[in-house]
C-alpha cells in the first residue's frame, strides 16, 4: 500500500512540476537581471571615464552609492509598514507583516553603520586628491535620506525645534534641498524631478502619525476607543499607573505628570473626533502606549508591544548611523566645513540629538 502511495505521489509531482516550470523565464541571466552592465557603468565620476578617477576616488563612489541603493530599500520598506499601519483597520494579524519589515530597516541601518568602514580607508591626504571634483556637492544633498526623515516623521517644525535645542542653527535640509533642485534649471535635467520627489514625501502621512493614530485606537481594559465611557477608562488607567510609579519610585511622578500633559512635540492623530482638545487626544495616545507596555505579557499586546520596540530600535540604529557619519567625516577631512558649505561635523553632530519619536524615549523611563 505504501509502495502504490509513493508511486501516486510521483506521478502526480512528475507531471506538475513542468507545469510551474513554464512560467519561468527562458534565457534570463544574473547579470541581465541585475542590469549588471548598466550598474557597473555608473562609477566613472564627474569624467564619465573610471580611468580618469584619483586612486581612492572609485571607493568614495562605490560606498557612497551603496548608501543611496539602501536608503531606496529602506524607504520601500518604511512604505510598506507606515501603509499597513495607517489603514482604517489595522487587524491584529497584520502587525507581525509591520515587525517584520521594521525589522528588515533596522538590519539595514546595522550594516550602513559598519559600511562606514569602507569608506575612512580615504586617507585625508588621498582624499584631498579628489575633493576638488565634488564642487558644492555634499551628503547634504542626498535627498533618498530627506525623504526617508520625512517617512518617518520628521517634518521642518520639529527638525528646527531640535536644531535650536541642539546648536543646529534651524536650518531645513529639505527647503534647502528643493530650493537647489529648483535652481539648478536646465543645467541639472534632475533637478524638477528631487524637487518634486521630496515634496511628494513631505505631502505623504509618516510613519510617526500612523504610528500615534494607531496608539490612540489602543482599547483600554478592553473598551475601544470609539466608545462613550473610552475616557473613563484611559483616565483610571493613567490613574492606577501614576499610583504604581508612586510605589515604585515617587521620583518618577512628576515626570510622569509631564509626559502626560505634554503636546508642543507631538502632533495629534488625524482621524479623531474634532470636537476633542489636543490634550485629550494626546492623552489617548499616552494611555495606549503606556497601556501596551504595562501589559506586554498578554497574548493580545505581545505583538503590538514587539511593534513598539522596533520603532524605539530603528530610531537608535539611526542616532548610531548619524553620529558614525560624523566621525567618519571628521576622521576625513577634521573640522573643515563641509564641501556644500555647512558646518561639517558640528552640523552632523547636531542631527544626532534628533528624536523623531520622542514619546517613545520618554515613556521607557515611565515603565514599572
Amino acid at each position: 500500500m505504501i509502495g502504490t502511495f509513493s508511486k501516486i505521489n510521483i506521478l502526480i509531482l512528475w507531471n506538475f512540476y513542468p507545469m510551474k516550470q513554464s512560467n519561468v523565464s527562458v534565457g534570463v541571466t544574473y547579470w541581465n537581471y541585475l542590469k549588471l552592465a548598466e550598474l557597473l557603468n555608473l562609477q566613472g565620476g564627474i569624467e564619465g571615464d573610471e580611468s580618469q578617477l584619483d586612486p581612492d576616488e572609485l571607493n568614495f563612489i562605490v560606498t557612497h552609492q551603496v548608501f543611496e541603493l539602501w536608503f531606496k530599500l529602506m524607504g520601500r520598506e518604511l512604505s510598506l509598514a507606515r501603509d499597513c499601519l495607517n489603514a482604517e483597520w489595522v487587524a491584529e494579524s497584520s502587525i507581525p507583516f509591520v515587525v517584520h519589515h521594521l525589522g528588515r530597516v533596522n538590519e539595514i541601518l546595522k550594516v550602513a553603520v559598519d559600511h562606514f568602514r569602507v569608506t575612512e580607508t580615504i586617507t585625508p591626504q588621498d582624499f584631498l586628491k579628489f575633493r576638488r571634483k565634488l564642487g558644492t556637492s555634499s551628503g547634504f544633498q542626498s535627498y533618498q535620506l530627506r525623504c526617508l526623515e520625512l517617512r518617518l516623521g520628521l517634518d521642518a517644525a520639529t527638525r528646527a525645534l531640535w536644531h535650536r535645542r541642539n546648536g543646529g542653527g534651524g536650518v531645513d535640509p529639505v527647503a534647502t534641498l528643493i530650493a537647489e533642485a529648483e535652481a539648478a534649471g536646465s543645467n541639472d535635467p534632475q533637478g524638477a524631478r528631487v524637487a518634486e520627489t521630496l515634496r511628494s514625501a513631505a505631502r505623504e502621512v509618516s510613519l510617526r502619525q500612523a504610528l500615534q493614530r494607531w496608539l490612540a485606537r489602543t482599547p483600554i481594559n478592553g473598551i475601544q476607543a470609539s466608545a462613550p465611557e473610552a475616557v473613563e477608562a484611559r483616565e483610571t488607567f493613567l490613574a492606577s499607573h501614576r499610583v504604581m510609579l508612586h510605589a515604585a519610585d515617587p521620583r518618577l511622578v512628576p515626570e510622569f505628570d509631564r509626559f502626560a500633559e505634554a503636546v508642543e512635540l507631538l502632533a495629534a492623530p488625524a482621524d479623531v473626533d474634532p470636537e476633542e482638545t489636543p490634550r485629550d487626544r494626546w492623552r489617548r495616545i499616552v494611555a495606549g502606549l503606556l497601556y501596551i507596555e504595562t501589559y506586554r505579557d498578554r497574548p493580545l499586546f505581545a505583538w503590538p508591544r514587539l511593534l513598539i520596540d522596533r520603532i524605539v530600535e530603528l530610531e537608535e540604529h539611526l542616532v548610531l548611523w548619524r553620529t558614525r557619519h560624523a566621525r567618519m567625516v571628521e576622521r576625513i577631512i577634521g573640522r573643515r566645513p563641509g564641501t556644500g558649505g555647512s558646518s561639517g561635523v558640528d552640523y552632523l553632530d547636531a542631527t544626532a540629538c534628533i528624536r523623531i519619536f520622542p514619546e517613545l524615549w520618554a515613556a521607557r523611563g515611565l515603565l514599572g
